[in-house]
């Protein structure tokens, strides 16, 4: 019985912290999307451009990296060119094939943008040791786990 106990009252903190850790990504990305005019999707994108500038991204690459659907990404990056923070460019070999990279006005905006919580998260797990790092991984594997089963169970 003490077991159980012991078990609920580690749910419940746990579930307690994963909402303490969704506001808090919910409010920086709201300081953000104020700060920048962008939204936290937008933010994220560019970083990761920006992160691999001397790599030609493809938007399924970029949509990959983001963890989200390509046509997702494609609309994100319409609103991107559109603020001319980004250039698309088609693949001479292969004209299904579309790489985006940041322009000149992109690269500044993020060097001066605000950080976005994803990449906080980076650099929080980086300074972590590598036991630490491991067990917070499986942990959140474990996490990622239990939640795409439920979308089995109807």
């Amino acid at each position: 019985m003490l077991h159980k106990k012991k078990s609920t009252l580690i749910v419940d903190e746990t579930v307690h912290n994963l909402r303490r850790l969704f506001q808090a990504v919910n409010e920086q990305s709201k300081h953000a999307v104020h700060d920048s005019g962008l939204s936290g999707s937008q933010l994220w994108a560019i970083n990761i451009l920006f992160e691999k500038s001397g790599q030609r991204l493809t938007i399924s690459h970029l949509a990959q990296q983001m963890c989200m659907n390509s046509s997702t990404v494609v609309r994100l990056t319409d609103g991107l060119e559109l603020k001319g923070f980004v250039q698309r460019e088609r693949c001479t070999t292969d004209r299904r094939v579309v790489y985006v990279r940041l322009t000149e006005q992109g690269n500044t905006l993020v060097r001066q943008a605000p950080d976005v919580a994803q990449h906080a998260l980076v650099n929080g797990l980086k300074s972590l040791s590598e036991n630490r790092l491991a067990a917070v991984a499986s942990g959140i594997a474990k996490l990622v786990h239990i939640i795409e089963a439920q979308k089995y169970v109807a």
